[in-house]
């Protein structure tokens, strides 16, 4: 996304772009969203790293009349002008129905979530719990948080080996924790019979 804001910025050179990544630290993300605040911006584009602490100055923006656009994830609030992501509980919802359907109603589930505090993650749990309702015999036996990132998914699946092996899927909620767990699991020869990527 970030490659294609800057090619269309190209044919405006009228527009400034200001950007800043927070490498997945939200204390760090709500300084620089103050920063561009003094700095007189015309429009917030943000991914809220997590939805409860970037609430308030995603908010604040929002409030000073400066449009705000969410992208990926969302806030806890609706103070935003727009939302560019995906239908999150939709997607658990639909992993849900074919969770039910690819283990015949029954069976213990493992869930590598994304990270804690993102709407992403929570919208993606609620659709699949919602889901799994229609599968009473489905039982979700593991919750890892994998904090969409690969190398964190290849650490569980080291640490928790037996505990993803009692399962009879593992559902990822993104494809590089797939990946990282994958290539744990075949690094140690335990290759898992299921496994779910979104």
């Amino acid at each position: 996304m970030l490659q294609e804001m800057k090619r269309e910025l190209s044919f405006h050179p009228e527009v400034t772009f200001l950007y800043s990544d927070a490498q997945g630290n939200s204390q760090q993300q709500i300084k620089q969203i103050e920063s561009f605040l003094k700095q007189d911006i015309d429009l917030l584009i943000v991914s809220p790293n997590e939805a409860d602490p970037l609430t308030p100055i995603v908010n604040s923006i929002y409030q000073h009349n400066i449009p705000v656009i969410v992208t990926d994830r969302k806030t806890s609030s609706n103070l935003y002008n727009a939302y560019v992501g995906a239908d999150n509980v939709a997607i658990g919802n639909l992993a849900g129905k074919y969770i039910g359907n690819i283990l015949n109603g029954k069976g213990n589930i493992a869930l590598i979530t994304g990270l804690k505090g993102t709407s992403a993650s929570m919208e993606r749990e609620k659709g699949l719990r919602e889901s799994l309702r229609d599968f009473p015999r489905i039982k979700i036996s593991t919750v890892l948080e994998g904090q969409w990132d690969r190398e964190k998914a290849q650490a569980i699946a080291r640490t928790h080996i037996e505990e993803l092996e009692r399962n009879d899927l593992i559902f990822a909620f993104n494809d590089q924790m797939a990946l990282g767990l994958r290539e744990s699991l075949q690094q140690q020869n335990k290759a898992h019979k299921k496994l779910l990527l979104v």
